[in-house]
């Protein structure tokens, strides 16, 4: 996850990430790049929602009992654009949390980029 700031406020966007070195830094291997995304993404957001959290998954140490010291104010979780070019699971997360979807178009066909955005909006892309 990324925070920019851009006229005064913070932007969050979130996304696989694809910068191979950092992986090994948290003791992860690149090839889990998605499941890891979905499941911190997925926790991220009990985070910032629960006061207190129980949690328990694949690609991390389980929590018990944690509280996130600084929690969103009025316990609403901020917006967050997710990113991605190429992998639909992200895509998919921005209408299950209610959150934005930015697609690069630069490098994928038209048909590809109108999957992924359609997957943002609905969860599915229409039959072709």
């Amino acid at each position: 996850m990324c925070f920019s700031t851009c006229r005064r406020s913070y932007r969050r966007h979130a996304g696989t990430g694809k910068h191979r070195p950092v992986y090994p830094w948290f003791g992860q291997d690149i090839r889990n790049a998605v499941p890891l995304t979905v499941e911190h993404y997925g926790l991220l957001r009990r985070l910032w929602r629960e006061e207190v959290v129980g949690w328990q998954g694949k690609l991390r140490t389980s929590l018990q009992g944690f509280t996130l010291a600084l929690r969103p104010l009025d316990n609403v979780p901020p917006f967050v654009w997710h990113a991605s070019i190429r992998t639909p699971e992200v895509a998919e997360l921005a209408p299950y949390f209610g959150d934005g979807f930015f697609a690069n178009h630069i490098f994928w066909s038209t048909w590809h980029t109108q999957a992924m955005v359609e997957l943002s909006l609905c969860g599915r892309p229409r039959a072709r």
